[in-house]
């Protein structure tokens, strides 16, 4: 009967049952991972390192592909995975496309203009998030890729009109209605989330319509560096209430999977003060 019942229910995903663990040394942190295998590439790695050198940060190599940045980051790329959720198997009108695909990157994220985070200080964190996600939308830029995602709709907006009979002012109240639905919403739907002994901030992109695209993840790892986790969305059905819900389940149980160990980094003690008998003892052993 279960058997039976499974044809009618979407399927793929995350498979936990097969899963790749590895322990990242960062310097002052240990990252450890516990990735499932990709649908795409089941016989292929998905971590890309297994040691970053945070405390000579200056000597790290930042991607600078701008296509895989939450906001414009530089980062270190640390895994990566793929899966796909897919329809009931009995499921004739999805003509075998599946739901949607499922990127996971997992990230470490310099932050801007020399910002300072602190261990375990969620609170600043969101603010910072906040913030650079408002910045970042306004941003302006020469291509799709250097620019925000608020500035590139105005300009098109804009640009549109500009070449009508009559001035932009005159477009000014249809100009306003078509922002109102166009516009990307910048995320609100910050939380503090904790899965064993990591407390993380998770948020999610949702530009349109209440569809995510993306559902990330992030804590400081030190004063400069962000750990992110960042699963996109990419659809091919619109269907989201046959697969979101457990989608939501399965990328916190693969966060969970995330543990992050701080080391304890003690200062160097300083050498003793000289007692009268140690200069005794010295001027003796000089003779």
């Amino acid at each position: 009967m279960s058997v039976l019942k499974n044809l009618f229910l979407p399927h793929g995903g995350l498979d936990f049952r097969h899963c790749e663990h590895a322990v990242i040394d960062c310097g002052s942190a240990e990252i450890e991972l516990a990735i499932p295998r990709s649908t795409c590439w089941p016989n292929e790695t998905s971590i890309q390192r297994l040691s970053v050198d945070l405390g000579h940060a200056e000597s790290l190599t930042y991607e600078t592909r701008l296509c895989d940045k939450r906001t414009l980051h530089p980062y270190v790329k640390l895994a990566l995975g793929e899966w796909f959720y897919l329809p009931p198997r009995l499921d004739i009108t999805a003509q075998g496309e599946p739901y949607v695909c499922a990127t996971g990157y997992w990230r470490i994220e310099r932050t801007k203009q020399n910002i300072q985070m602190e261990r375990g200080n969620l609170q600043r964190l969101t603010q910072y998030l906040k913030d650079d996600y408002a910045i970042y939308f306004e941003q302006e830029g020469d291509g799709k890729d250097t620019c925000g995602p608020a500035w590139r709709v105005k300009k098109r907006l804009y640009d549109f009109y500009s070449g009508r009979h009559h001035p932009v002012e005159f477009y000014a109240s249809e100009i306003k209605e078509i922002l109102a639905e166009k516009l990307p919403k910048l995320p609100d739907d910050y939380t503090e989330v904790t899965f064993g002994n990591t407390r993380w901030v998770r948020y999610c992109y949702v530009p349109h319509r209440g569809l995510p695209t993306a559902i990330n993840y992030s804590l400081p790892l030190d004063a400069n560096h962000l750990l992110t986790i960042s699963i996109s969305l990419v659809r091919f059905l619109e269907r989201d209430e046959k697969w979101l819900a457990r989608a939501r389940a399965d990328f916190d149980r693969l966060v969970a999977g995330t543990q992050v160990h701080f080391r304890q980094l003690t200062a160097p003690q300083p050498k003793p003060l000289l007692t009268t008998n140690d200069v005794k003892e010295d001027a003796q052993c000089s003779r």
